[in-house]
């Protein structure tokens, strides 16, 4: 169960970045300060955009305020998810948060994989593809495992 939860962790958060990537990419500073810390771990993007851990210590309440945004709407689909809650408005909530968070998703994808995929018609496809499945995959799998588990 452990190891199913960190997986879901682990799709959770790549959704999540390419969401403030996309949100980084037409210029909102709080989603780039948000990415700080994983492009500083993981060294990606110029060497002069990655800062020093004690400057992203000092953007911490920064760069917790860009992951509220995808962790806000995670909790709303899992709370409105039609499995769990009832009626025609909580679906209609559901619905929407769940698009928002699979088209951000695919946005921010899809950025990334114009540079692999030379045909753009199937980067775009693929990225929708890939983010309505980083959008549903772990609240759903994460729960299962819980349930099944507990």
């Amino acid at each position: 169960m452990a190891v199913g939860l960190c997986g879901c962790i682990l799709i959770w958060l790549l959704g999540s970045y390419f969401t403030l990537s996309w949100l980084a990419s037409l210029g909102f500073d709080a989603a780039a300060a948000g990415l700080l810390p994983i492009h500083t771990v993981l060294h990606i993007g110029p060497a002069e955009a990655r800062l020093t851990w004690t400057a992203v210590q000092l953007l911490w309440p920064s760069i917790l305020g860009a992951w509220a945004l995808p962790l806000a709407m995670t909790l709303i689909e899992t709370g409105f998810d039609p499995a769990r809650a009832n009626g025609r408005h909580s679906r209609l909530v559901w619905g929407a948060i769940l698009g928002l968070d699979a088209v951000t998703s695919a946005l921010g994808l899809q950025a990334v994989l114009v540079r692999f995929v030379p045909d753009v018609l199937v980067s775009w496809a693929l990225a929708v593809i890939i983010g309505l499945l980083l959008a549903v995959v772990p609240e759903k799998l994460a729960r299962r495992l819980i349930v099944e588990n507990l």
